[in-house]
């Protein structure tokens, strides 16, 4: 699979440099002909059959959501943390304040 995937970046490459070319030019029927054959050339892998760093898409994918879900959920706790101590600060310099 990993075989599969390297032609297919390989490909993809190839023709995206092509169209690179022929869009730098500025020959506009050139272009087109890029434009057309990027279209009808750009091979996609089905999402089964795709790797990232070696590993399924899908896997990936979820790895991310994942990491992002730990991210989000360290921030709001960190966040909550801080709400409460300033809370705290807040009703301790008021305490301070009517014993004064």
């Amino acid at each position: 699979m990993r075989l599969l995937n390297a032609i297919n970046a390989r490909w993809n490459r190839l023709i995206y440099w092509c169209h690179d070319a022929a869009t730098r030019t500025g020959i506009g029927w050139l272009t087109s002909l890029s434009v057309w054959a990027y279209d009808r050339c750009h091979w996609r892998l089905p999402d089964d059959w795709q790797l990232v760093c070696g590993i399924p898409l899908a896997e990936y994918t979820l790895r991310q959501e994942l990491e992002l879900a730990r991210h989000q959920a360290r921030w709001y706790a960190e966040y909550a943390a801080d709400l409460q101590w300033s809370m705290l600060a807040a009703e301790r310099a008021e305490e301070l304040e009517s014993v004064a």
